[in-house]
């Protein structure tokens, strides 16, 4: 998920056709890179949009492989 924000955030600027082709190409990059079809990604989030507190987490931790110095300045001292 993850890459797929990276994927999405490289378009940002774009519009129209050329936003639409970038990130067609970029998610299927994203989908040989992690070695999944778009139907099987496509599937799995259908199933885990029914599990909201399992997709909250998925997005938290993409959000920490994104931004890493953000968690540690929101860790409580001593932890």
């Amino acid at each position: 998920m993850a890459d797929l924000y990276i994927a999405e955030a490289a378009t940002t600027g774009l519009s129209g056709y050329p936003k639409d082709s970038l990130t067609h190409i970029y998610y299927d990059q994203v989908m040989q890179l992690h070695g999944i079809t778009k139907e099987q990604y496509e599937k799995d989030l259908r199933i885990l949009v029914q599990d909201v507190s399992r997709m909250e987490a998925i997005i938290n931790r993409s959000q920490e492989l994104l931004e890493p110095e953000k968690k540690k300045t929101e860790t409580p001292p001593g932890e």
